[in-house]
């Protein structure tokens, strides 16, 4: 803060504040070495907010030494960082969200690119559209439905199989197929 008349009255109300507070009051000598240490590293704002932390966190009847304030002064300046931050974020979006969108691919190309990677993937279906590939051929362990004369056949073999883990639970040897 600038060395000032105004800025000096200013920052010894606040100090006399946090005196009477604390119920220790100041002589003019350790206001002026409090004026001295402060003024060339803080701002009003800076002070204002650190006399007030100060009555409102510190819990010795003491004025805090300038150190202790200092401490307030490095989390306003953080408070503050952090809020010039969210506005400039908040400005970038705006700006991003009322510019013009671009596609960096023409519509029409990019169809065509699609169509040809469809085509390089063989994945026509029905009036030339590209085609997804069957999902159940990936999945690993799916067997394709059968078909009627496969579905008889399918039945003789389970009902063997059947006959004879029975008959090998009733102690009877049988023919396994």
């Amino acid at each position: 803060m600038q060395d000032t008349d105004r800025n000096y009255q200013a920052f010894l109300k606040e100090l006399a504040k946090m005196s009477e507070f604390f119920c220790d009051m100041l002589s003019e000598g350790r206001q002026q070495l409090y004026w001295e240490r402060m003024y060339t590293q803080v701002t009003m704002d800076e002070w204002v907010y650190a006399c007030g932390q100060a009555i409102d966190r510190e819990t010795f009847h003491k004025v805090p030494l300038p150190a202790a304030l200092l401490v307030y002064v490095e989390e306003y300046r953080q408070e503050q960082r952090d809020l010039e931050f969210k506005r400039e974020r908040a400005a970038a979006e705006q700006r991003q969200l009322a510019a013009p969108a671009v596609d960096l691919i023409p519509r029409a190309e990019l169809v065509t690119l699609i169509r040809h990677l469809c085509e390089d993937l063989e994945m026509r279906g029905p009036h030339g559209r590209p085609e997804l590939p069957q999902v159940h051929t990936r999945i690993r362990g799916y067997r394709t439905p059968l078909d009627a004369d496969a579905i008889e056949e399918r039945k003789a073999i389970l009902r063997a199989q059947a006959k004879s883990l029975e008959e090998q639970h009733n102690g009877t040897p049988s023919d396994p197929r």
